[in-house]
């Protein structure tokens, strides 16, 4: 289990962090990932591996061993989940698109990975503004402890007290918790689950028989790229430059990022969607998507007498002539085509 600090602020966080960690005797290791200056030593030479902060080694006690290897100078949240082939992402307020599951449902997920002989990973944000989208992104699903600001209220009101609020009894308390004791809530909670599967002899063997092996976070963002560029490859009429293919572009990879990320991949399943994208990106060099949509977009013009055609009936003609659809700004550029052909 590799617990991730994302962006931290406080050098106390961090070493409470780890030695929270090491309390809890699970196979773990500590990722520090874009730390702030202050969680850094001021007289850090710039090395490879930062100097982390005298006080993070203060409040780590018997873990400053943890810290000495658990930050890379430039290292992204990528690859320091890499090699995880699950990874959580800690919240404390819902966010798009991710789906929230109880700390003891999260827990029993990633007891059952290890069980199977994966790797996790668990992220933890910025102790002000929480993770960003794209961390987010990389996570399987969210978890959420709950504090007494979140319970016995309205949905509305834990959305309006990310910070604090009042509790149940009107008292003022926060909602989110400290990175350092959040660290520790997760990783004791983990550490019961498997420990009491362990003391259970009718139980110990939790992960089955011939479990396949889950794509990794840094395989599924190599099908990922190779998906997109596959997408990219069969592109008609493309304007690389043009800010609404941008845009559009940005989108595309989102929403197959949301699909790739949305639940575990075996890497057997997998192997099919990458040998596709592959090929795809070959035959598009092969072929040549443009000059196809542009003989049938004006063999559809000429079947209409001469006529530039809506874009609503060139695609359906190119659907049932070609067997691809085209976006919208395909279509206008193949309309465009036909009306630069027709005599002034």
């Amino acid at each position: 289990v590799s617990f991730v600090l994302c962006a931290p602020e406080g050098p106390l966080n961090v070493g409470a962090a780890a030695r929270v960690i090491q309390n809890f005797s699970l196979p773990s290791s500590l990722r520090v990932v874009r730390p702030s200056a202050s969680v850094l030593r001021d007289d850090d030479d710039g090395a490879s591996a930062p100097r982390l902060h005298e006080d993070a080694y203060k409040f780590a006690v018997h873990a400053k061993w943890m810290l000495d290897d658990c930050c890379a100078r430039g290292e992204s949240v990528l690859e320091a989940v890499a090699e995880a082939s699950l990874v959580v992402a800690t919240t404390a307020r819902p966010r798009e698109n991710l789906p929230l599951l109880t700390l003891g449902a999260a827990c029993e997920k990633m007891r059952d990975e290890i069980a199977r002989g994966g790797k996790c990973a668990i992220l933890f944000g910025n102790e002000r503004t929480g993770l960003t989208n794209e961390e987010l992104e990389l996570a399987e699903f969210g978890v959420s402890i709950p504090t007494s600001a979140t319970v016995g209220t309205s949905a509305m009101a834990r959305r309006n007290k990310y910070s604090g609020g009042a509790g149940v009894d009107g008292s003022q308390t926060a909602t989110s918790l400290n990175l350092g004791m959040a660290v520790g809530v997760v990783a004791y909670e983990l550490f019961s689950q498997v420990h009491a599967v362990r003391e259970d002899d009718e139980t110990k063997s939790i992960g089955g028989f011939n479990q396949p092996h889950r794509l990794t976070v840094g395989e599924r963002a190599a099908l990922i790229d190779d998906v997109v560029a596959a997408r990219r490859a069969v592109d008609v009429f493309a304007d690389v430059d043009a800010e609404e293919d941008v845009i559009f572009a940005e989108k595309e990879r989102r929403a197959i990022t949301a699909v790739l990320s949305s639940g575990p991949i075996a890497t057997r399943d997998a192997t099919p969607i990458f040998m596709l994208a592959r090929r795809a990106r070959a035959l598009a060099r092969l072929a040549d998507p443009n000059a196809l949509v542009a003989d049938a977009a004006r063999a559809y013009a000429r079947a209409n007498g001469g006529a530039v055609p809506s874009t609503k009936s060139l695609n359906a003609y190119i659907r049932e002539t070609l067997g691809i659809s085209l976006t919208k700004r395909e279509l206008e550029r193949a309309a465009a085509l036909v009306r630069d052909d027709l005599p002034p």
